[in-house]
């Protein structure tokens, strides 16, 4: 797996963004899109959990949570989707990615 560069304030959030051909990256767009679908504001799955919104923002941007689990559930109930239906969509938009494009 190829991890994208980070910077030095976000090595203190954590785990770095990753790249754009790991699992997680398609997680957070399936998750984002579902969420701009249905006219939500990262913040209200935020507090939805009682976590801080920039945890948010920073999965969409493709950082892994401590706790994925927990953030899809967040997004399942605000969304009223299935956390599975999130990772079909994930897969189905790995699936459509051409390896052969980096």
């Amino acid at each position: 797996m190829h991890t994208a560069p980070i910077s030095p304030r976000l090595a203190l959030y954590g785990s770095p963004p990753v790249a754009e051909d790991a699992m997680i990256f398609f997680l957070a767009q399936a998750a984002k899109e579902a969420r701009v679908r249905e006219g939500v504001k990262p913040a209200r799955i935020a507090v939805a959990i009682d976590i801080d919104p920039a945890t948010i923002y920073r999965f969409e941007r493709g950082q892994w949570p401590r706790d994925a689990d927990f953030i899809l559930t967040a997004y399942s109930a605000e969304l009223d989707v299935e956390a599975r239906e999130l990772w079909r969509r994930a897969l189905e938009l790995w699936t459509q990615t051409d390896p052969g494009s980096e």
